[in-house]
């Protein structure tokens, strides 16, 4: 690589930038971004995957222009957690995420998931990785953490994060602990506002940065920060750009010696507050490392030619600059050198679904089966109608939300149970129904004698819950399936019978469905209580 001290000022401000782009092609934004602006990474999204063999050539065309014209290869990154945020969709296995591997209660899980998806993402040439999540997921109404944790213990976490770690950097892929120093106690999204969390230090030493302590000993590439204000730790500034985190807790109390990442600056947290041009530079200034920028041209140009001038100044010296380089080369000596494996050997590969399709039959927890309804036993007399939630219409930055999981579950049960060929009867309702929605849909429950009720985060969702409730109001039988955290439960606590799946990917729903239909005994166990009703570890696994 090109020696720090031979660099430009323009080309030490570009190597402190991670950018987000539009298309799925090279283009002449990327161009510049390279050739220009000398940038460190590209991070992708769901918006630049067409399939994994257009996304391997073109980071192989990124690679090859940095190489070439920079002296430099690019850090390239993805948010593929599993679970919610998922890129790849089809050709690839489809990672269950990490509450589903915590509710296997098996760490070794944790180690062999990291490096099937690290083998994966290795063959399309990423060398970078923003995971794994370490915040903990103790707060019921926390709406963005949903079942990107592993779970709330902290000790549990920390072993979790140990194996995750592990298994990705044995893949060649550098691991990132985010999101620093713990996020999981606001209820606030910072995609949409700063959140604040009420911690003492003493809390936060003892609790929240029990995982990132373990993850740091684990030799984890990368802290990545967040947009979250601490003000008992730091009243003068939000993670992002406090030198209290940054510096005094992570690199002097810590002792992590890795790149200290931002977590991407287009969130509403951040940019309800700071401008484009004073963020980069505050934060570089704390500490950080590498600044996340997913989105915008303008504001993409904006922060780096603010570092620029900031360099140029002398507000930010040299020598800060080059402690950073040297931070971010070392991790690219590692990690962003070397070949791969041909993307071949991990598209539709059949030991990775297995393994995965393994994992969620150890994850899927059933709660209550008070009725004894489970193993489920069907007459031909009994009408049974699965009642699902549409989640195809919701996608995000980072991924779809889930398979089709109501026509999923509904194909794999008419099968298993001899339906005819039309199967079982399904409907279908948004995230948040309409009052007329939830009308026809309590109406047409009326007619059934069993109800197979799948949810999705209706403890956050007041239409969905009160969907639910009417549900179980009519007296009928029911099944009731959460799809995503097991919280749901809160909103109809004397339900009977009560199954997680921690998600809503394929190894899952096959998982759930021989469950259900009593080939299998479950195995899962909760990786979080649910207040007041059920404790963490609780969970039935026998048909006894």
């Amino acid at each position: 690589m090109k020696p720090i001290e031979n660099m430009t000022l323009e080309e030490k401000a570009g190597q402190l930038y991670v950018i987000g782009f539009n298309g799925t092609r090279m283009n002449d934004y990327l161009r510049e971004l390279i050739m220009e602006w000398k940038i460190g990474g590209l991070v992708f999204s769901i918006r630049n995957v067409e399939n994994p063999i257009q996304v391997s050539e073109l980071i192989q065309e990124m690679q090859e222009l940095a190489v070439s014209n920079n002296g430099v290869p690019l850090i390239v990154t993805i948010n593929q957690e599993g679970g919610d945020r998922t890129c790849f969709l089809e050709s690839l296995s489809r990672n269950p995420g990490s509450m589903a591997i915590g509710a296997t209660h098996t760490p070794e899980w944790a180690h062999k998931v990291a490096s099937l998806v690290g083998a994966e993402l290795k063959a399309l040439g990423f060398n970078m990785l923003y995971m794994p999540v370490l915040d903990l997921a103790g707060l019921v109404d926390n709406s963005v953490l949903s079942i990107r944790s592993f779970g709330s213990d902290p000790q549990f976490v920390a072993e979790m994060a140990e194996c995750y770690i592990r298994g990705l950097t044995e893949a060649g892929i550098a691991s990132t602990a985010k999101h620093f120093p713990g996020a999981g106690g606001s209820a606030v999204d910072a995609h949409f506002d700063l959140p604040h969390i009420q911690k003492i230090m003493e809390e936060l030493d003892q609790v929240d940065l029990v995982p990132f302590k373990r993850a740091i000993k684990a030799g984890v590439a990368a802290l990545m920060t967040s947009h979250v204000s601490y003000p008992p730790i730091d009243n003068d500034a939000i993670g992002t750009f406090s030198t209290v985190i940054n510096t005094e807790i992570a690199r002097q109390q810590l002792g992590f010696e890795g790149v200290i990442t931002t977590d991407a600056f287009g969130m509403k947290g951040l940019t309800n507050y700071f401008s484009p041009e004073e963020s980069a530079v505050k934060a570089i200034l704390a500490g950080a490392d590498m600044i996340l920028k997913r989105h915008g041209r303008e504001a993409n140009f904006s922060n780096l030619k603010a570092l620029r001038h900031a360099l140029q100044d002398g507000r930010i010296s040299q020598e800060r600059v080059d402690v950073s380089l040297r931070r971010i080369f070392a991790l690219k000596q590692k990690y962003c050198i070397g070949g791969r494996t041909a993307i071949s050997t991990v598209m539709w590969n059949k030991v990775h679904v297995q393994s995965l399709e393994t994992m969620g039959e150890d994850s899927v927890t059933l709660v209550r089966n008070e009725e004894r309804l489970l193993p489920l036993r069907l007459s031909q007399q009994t009408k049974t109608l699965l009642i699902m939630p549409n989640l195809l219409s919701n996608a995000s930055l980072d991924g779809m939300m889930g398979d089709n999981a109501g026509y999923i579950i509904r194909g794999i049960l008419s099968d298993k149970y001899s339906c005819s060929t039309d199967g079982f009867d399904i409907v279908h309702y948004g995230l948040d129904p309409y009052p007329e929605e939830i009308a026809n849909v309590v109406e047409e429950a009326g007619n059934y004698d069993l109800l197979i009720l799948g949810s999705h985060r209706s403890n956050i969702r007041p239409r969905q819950a009160e969907l639910v409730r009417k549900l179980f109001e009519l007296g009928r039988r029911v099944i009731w399936i959460a799809l995503n955290t097991p919280f749901d439960l809160l909103d109809y606590p004397t339900a009977k019978t009560y199954i997680c799946t921690y998600g809503e990917r394929l190894p899952q729903l096959k998982a759930l469905c021989r469950v259900i239909a009593g080939e299998i005994s479950p195995k899962g166990k909760l990786p979080v209580a649910i207040p007041g009703l059920h404790g963490f570890g609780s969970g039935i696994t026998s048909w006894n």
